[in-house]
């Protein structure tokens, strides 16, 4: 590469000037806001409110169709103008902008679930997508897409709050004051994950079965024709019927499911394999047998998760924090019941 170098460059990140001061409210607030419709990858909000609503705190005022996220109100006040503004990736975009009365009202659409462990998977997504919640990577993703797309192949979460900018210490602050809310609300994100593990499950048993008959390429077509059929799925249930994110979840289910199905049809047809019901009663010998061949590996995965937890609760203490604006929360998810059966 000839513009490239040795080492890269390493220049002052500057996170002194801010690690160390708590995050305040912005005083005086602004008098007016101009909000985009576009704060997320995918096609721009149409704007649901007009000129001279009243909008409050968290309403929403752009709706999405197929890919993207709403977008709400920041401040109450009286919507004075929809037309396009300088936008912060170049050109302009369509943009509601709101005359601040300074009250601060919250919209009856903004409220927390009463038992949040209650939710279903379903719902716990559908609140992230009604949230307008995206990556703050750059490419501003939907998260709730990004989730349906994960459902039952995550056991572990990373928080990751390093900011490449200079100055900028936002997430480091947040994990210091806030850090009670960012752990129930990785844990959440676990759950909603966990909830397809069972279909997940049962695909790894039957093809680890045909692959110890030695049929691995049943597995392979299984898995490859699922993942073609999960993107068209998402394309049609998204894109066409403008499903949102309960049509990505659908996908997900529907893929993962032919799987299971389509290695189950092959495990019926092996001669050798007869399915009978006692098969399925607890068999105290070979269980005895299981769990002695079984132990040294869960041992070892009990020995990295710890390590692990020990680890980064060294570089998270106070005094790392203090020195590195990067911090990472990391754990295993624990056993827990899913929310849907």
């Amino acid at each position: 590469m000839a513009q490239a170098f040795f080492g890269g460059v390493h220049p002052n990140d500057m996170k002194a000037a801010t690690n160390e001061k708590a995050i305040e409210q912005l005083s005086p607030p602004p008098a007016q806001v101009v909000i985009p419709m576009s704060m997320h990858f995918g096609a721009p909000c149409t704007p649901i409110v007009s000129v001279g609503d009243y909008v409050k705190v968290g309403q929403k005022i752009g709706e999405f169709k197929g890919l993207g996220a709403p977008i709400h109100a920041s401040v109450s006040g009286k919507v004075v103008a929809i037309e396009p503004r300088p936008y912060s990736m170049g050109g302009n975009m369509t943009s509601v902008v709101i005359e601040n009365d300074y009250q601060n009202t919250v919209s009856e659409e903004v409220k927390a679930p009463a038992d949040p462990n209650a939710l279903t998977t379903e719902e716990m997504i559908e609140i992230v997508k009604n949230a307008g919640i995206v990556g703050m990577g750059g490419a501003t993703f939907p998260t709730h897409t990004k989730i349906s797309s994960g459902i039952g192949k995550v056991d572990t979460v990373i928080i990751n709050g390093a900011e490449c900018e200079p100055y900028i210490t936002g997430d480091h602050r947040a994990m210091l004051e806030r850090t009670e809310e960012i752990i129930g609300g990785a844990f959440t994100y676990l759950r909603i994950m966990f909830a397809g593990i069972p279909i997940i499950m049962a695909y790894n048993v039957l093809a680890s079965i045909l692959r110890a008959l030695g049929d691995s390429k049943t597995p392979l077509y299984a898995m490859v024709i699922a993942s073609i059929l999960n993107i068209g799925l998402d394309l049609l249930f998204v894109m066409v019927f403008h499903w949102g994110i309960a049509g990505a979840v659908v996908a997900t289910v529907i893929a993962q499911l032919f799987a299971a199905l389509y290695c189950l049809r092959a495990v019926l047809h092996v001669k050798v394999i007869h399915l009978k019901k006692e098969y399925f009663r607890l068999n105290p010998e070979i269980a005895k047998r299981l769990l002695g061949l079984g132990t040294p590996v869960a041992a070892q995965n009990v020995i990295i998760a710890v390590g692990g937890m020990v680890v980064q609760s060294v570089r998270c203490s106070w005094r790392a924090l203090r020195q590195r604006i990067s911090c990472t929360v990391f754990w295993r998810l624990p056993p827990f019941r899913s929310a849907t059966p």
